[in-house]
């Protein structure tokens, strides 16, 4: 059987993915967040190769929880900064609180 755009891709993160798109094949989006997998990141990519991946914020912090366990106490200090970037209302109070 010869692969349409409304045919879902074999691999599982495009399967899915085609999946919410077959009402709507004209349908591109600009950005997407993604949880940070790459088979994830990768299968959208593939798929739209303009589009801009975000990881999802919760899922970076994650990441850094996980490879911040040997800091112990300044593991503390290192969340609490990151979390409060997360709150910045704006690109530039963002930036101050990254320290950029």
């Amino acid at each position: 059987m010869a692969e349409t755009s409304a045919t879902p891709r074999t691999r599982y993160g495009e399967r899915t993915i085609c999946l919410y798109f077959e009402q709507d094949p004209k349908y591109v989006p600009e950005t997407v967040n993604t949880d940070g997998w790459s088979g994830t990141q990768l299968a959208w990519a593939t798929l739209f190769p303009a589009i801009a991946l975000i990881r999802c914020f919760l899922h970076a912090y994650l990441s850094i929880r996980d490879r911040s366990k040997n800091l112990k106490a300044l593991f503390f200090d290192i969340g609490e900064r990151v979390w409060n970037v997360y709150y910045a209302e704006t690109r530039v109070i963002m930036g101050q609180r990254f320290g950029v």
